[in-house]
């Protein structure tokens, strides 16, 4: 899974238009990916958080492995790892490596950019009205209600 959010930092960093977006649709049956492009804006910046503030905790602990501070934050990991109400693909992501994980908060933040700024035919960005910002989350639900027909037919055709 890491080398997923490797591959999409790559495009982003290519500088070719369009190549992150046409990544992200090719790795769009991918469960962490489909999760994370079915999040809110609120959402995606939680697991911004989220991430970030793990990452912070695995640098620390490494840094104070002799001292009482390392066990501490520890415990506080692994109450966050074994906290029911902590959704299980981000659970994922936070234990990836942490080379991986920046990849993954660096899709993130492509993933709000280009939520919050969209890009005309020119491929200038410019700030969505509230009708555009609407019309595009329909969209990524119909997208998504679409997958999980093809998914639930092809399941079908198994039996």
């Amino acid at each position: 899974m890491s080398i997923l959010f490797n591959e999409l930092t790559r495009t982003l960093d290519s500088g070719i238009k369009g190549l992150f977006e046409n990544t992200l649709e090719f790795f769009s049956g991918e469960p962490l990916i489909d999760w994370l492009t079915e999040q809110t804006e609120k959402g995606l910046l939680i697991i911004a958080e989220t991430l970030e503030k793990v990452a912070k905790h695995r640098i620390l602990i490494s840094k104070k492995e002799q001292e009482d501070n390392a066990s501490k934050l520890k415990n506080e990991l692994k109450a966050f790892y074994s906290n029911p109400k902590i959704p299980h693909h981000l659970k994922i992501l936070s234990k990836f490596d942490l080379p991986s994980m920046r990849d993954a908060y660096k899709t993130i933040n492509a993933l709000l950019t280009r939520r919050f700024f969209q890009q005309d035919t020119e491929g200038n960005y410019y700030i969505p009205s509230n009708e555009e910002l609407k019309k595009a989350q329909k969209e990524r639900n119909s997208k998504r209600q679409e997958r999980k027909k093809v998914k639930a037919t092809d399941f079908e055709k198994l039996k």
